[in-house]
């Protein structure tokens, strides 16, 4: 999968978010603000006389209205520099509230793309970690040993009766959610909940992996490894849907692939 093709995917989640349902409330809100202040001048104008009420198109061509002079009117009630700050008032409202909903619409979408991210390089850890739970299950396990390089690569070793396999042990990532957490509740609380859930799960599977080193390290009884394989499958059986079904939400897209390595 190439760089430039993931530009263009975060571009277009980037752009999405101009048909969001934010944008969307702001639009149908500003409506609601300019209909609001239309009503405004037409009832301040019919109480000052601009729109006599009562009258007719008919009634007012015979009668002979001046306009001019219901302008006057106005204008002495209203200085024209008043009726001026009023409508600058209201269209610098309009324009800031636009703009806001705008800028939220894209943070929003820019905390997908993130998150989205994340969940690609998480679906390479499950995938890799499934499969050494499986392993974890066997009848003939004997030990399972823990090893980290110096570049902070890890490994775990499951030997068997039937010989020896070596499994690379990749981390769980959360540090994207855990950046954006706190202002992601405060600016999407939906999209906050969504995602929480599915944190929550990997929660879950890091202590998976963390109990894993942990076995290992103290060479726990076998049947206490094999325990620990039962949960772990569960376990990541149910994050691994999660995150599939959480990444289709952001991105409108099946998660089919998965990341070792990303900006993030």
């Amino acid at each position: 999968m190439s760089g430039g093709w993931q530009f263009r995917k975060f571009v277009k989640w980037h752009s999405d978010g101009y048909d969001s349902p934010l944008i969307k409330e702001g639009m149908q809100q500003m409506r609601y603000l300019l209909g609001i202040t239309i009503l405004f001048f037409i009832t301040a104008c019919s109480a000052l006389g601009v729109i006599p009420g009562g009258h007719n198109t008919y009634a007012t061509s015979k009668e002979g209205l001046n306009v001019g002079s219901h302008l006057l009117v106005l204008s002495n009630a209203f200085p024209i520099t008043v009726v001026a700050a009023i409508i600058l008032f209201v269209v610098k409202e309009i324009v800031e509230f636009v703009k806001k909903t705008r800028e939220k619409a894209r943070k929003i979408a820019a905390y997908k793309a993130l998150i989205a991210e994340e969940l690609l390089k998480n679906a390479w850890s499950l995938k890799a970690l499934k499969r050494l739970c499986f392993e974890l299950q066997e009848p003939t396990l004997r030990e399972i040993e823990y090893k980290k390089s110096a570049s902070g690569t890890e490994r775990v070793i499951v030997r068997t009766e039937e010989g020896v396999h070596e499994t690379f042990f990749w981390k769980i990532h959360t540090a994207a959610f855990e950046k954006i957490m706190t202002d992601l509740a405060v600016s999407h609380s939906k999209l906050f909940k969504s995602a929480a859930e599915v944190y929550s799960l990997l929660a879950e599977v890091k202590h998976v992996r963390e109990s894993i080193i942990d076995f290992a390290e103290f060479e726990m009884p076998k049947h206490m490894i094999k325990g620990l394989g039962d949960y772990g499958n569960n376990t990541l059986e149910e994050a691994s849907a999660a995150v599939k079904s959480a990444y289709k939400t952001y991105t409108g897209e099946e998660l089919v692939g998965h990341k070792l390595r990303s900006y993030l």
